[in-house]
């Protein structure tokens, strides 16, 4: 008998923490799923692919407050109530299905798509971006409670997975422009910010009189080999186009690299002459009286060197030199250092069918890439 009491004290006891439970289940605190995501107040709670990232604050979207998956559940003291302590939003807390962007290098943002719309900010590189759509050529992203630009190229759909500057490369952009165009565009910009004097958006560029290369399409398929070789080296490289049916003017090209804050603008371009004898690479640059940027001369100048030694060397052709001039519209509108490379002449029958072949072609954008190397490692 007084084992069996024990029992039943037993099965009393046990009755009784199951009702209590009951209870807490029926009165107590709801968790977020319960209540249909609502947590204790009445704040919003979403899943992780719910949430909206922030480009640059990391909060969320104004009137609402995200958490992450792993929400942290702290005892108030004094009330015995729980409550949801929602935790910052941070890159890695974004679902690695859903749609995360980062910034490939230090962007520019932009108030319209467009290289001539108003600069809203910058942003550092490898900052997370949330991509509401896409206009012309560009994303557009979710900054501050509003809807902002940033060109499709300087940034990068990852899985959402944290990474640095080094995660891809030496984190250094180099911008190249393979010159000209499929069609020329002969309406007139100013040749420099704030100009009076114009100049011609952009031209066709020359023919070879022996091949019938067309300058547009020898500079596209140097620059993407030159591309192909910098993403090897580890450079964030990115490109004003890799189409020859484009209609970009020489100061939105520059704009293109500002954009980027490029630590190298390289401008691929080849000669002519009505000198058929001519032959050979030069670079060119501003002057150190350059009204727009002269304050860059230094770094173009150093630039453009290296880049002309590096050709020389690798394709051993002719050395000619670094021009200076405040002409070139490309050049005038830049705010990071910047060179034309050009190339060899077409009008000079030998070179022209040497710069028509892969292995030349080759050896001229290795020869560029060697002076990028040299200029930027100094």
């Amino acid at each position: 008998m007084q084992n069996k009491g024990k029992k039943i004290g037993v099965s009393a006891a046990l009755a009784a923490l199951l009702a209590l439970a009951l209870a807490g289940c029926a009165f107590g605190p709801k968790s977020s799923k319960d209540s249909g995501g609502m947590s204790a107040g009445g704040t919003s709670v979403q899943s992780p692919a719910d949430q909206s990232v922030s480009a640059v604050s990391g909060s969320s979207a104004a009137g609402s407050t995200s958490t992450s998956a792993s929400e942290a559940v702290s005892s108030a003291s004094g009330n015995g109530s729980d409550v949801l302590v929602p935790e910052p939003v941070s890159a890695s807390s974004a679902d690695s299905g859903s749609a995360v962007y980062r910034t490939n290098t230090e962007v520019r943002v932009r108030t319209a798509p467009s290289t001539d719309s108003e600069i809203y900010k910058s942003l550092p590189a490898n900052t997370v971006v949330e991509v509401a759509g896409e206009e012309d050529g560009w994303y557009q992203i979710r900054i501050d409670g509003g809807i902002y630009y940033i060109r499709e190229d300087l940034i990068t759909k990852t899985d959402g997975s944290p990474q640095t500057a080094a995660a891809s490369g030496n984190g250094k952009t180099v911008v190249i422009d393979p010159g000209h165009q499929a069609q020329a565009d002969q309406s007139k910009e100013p040749v420099g910010p704030g100009s009076s004097q114009m100049k011609a958006k952009v031209t066709g560029g020359a023919t070879g009189k022996t091949t019938g290369l067309k300058e547009y399409e020898l500079n596209l398929q140097i620059s993407l080999k030159l591309q192909s070789i910098l993403t090897e080296r580890g450079y964030n490289v990115v490109m004003t186009r890799t189409s020859n049916d484009v209609n970009l003017s020489n100061s939105e090209r520059a704009g293109i690299a500002n954009d980027a804050n490029a630590a190298a603008f390289i401008r691929v371009h080849a000669n002519g002459s009505e000198n058929s004898g001519v032959s050979g690479a030069m670079t060119i640059c501003q002057t150190s009286a350059n009204p727009y940027n002269g304050e860059l001369y230094s770094d173009s100048h150093a630039l453009a060197s290296d880049v002309l030694d590096g050709i020389a060397a690798s394709a051993q052709c002719t050395k000619q030199s670094v021009w200076e001039t405040d002409t070139m519209s490309g050049i005038n509108w830049c705010k990071v250092p910047a060179t034309i490379v050009e190339v060899g002449y077409l009008s000079n029958a030998e070179e022209e069918q040497k710069l028509a072949t892969d292995d030349y072609q080759q050896k001229i954008a290795e020869g560029i890439a060697n002076g990028v190397d040299q200029f930027l490692s100094a």
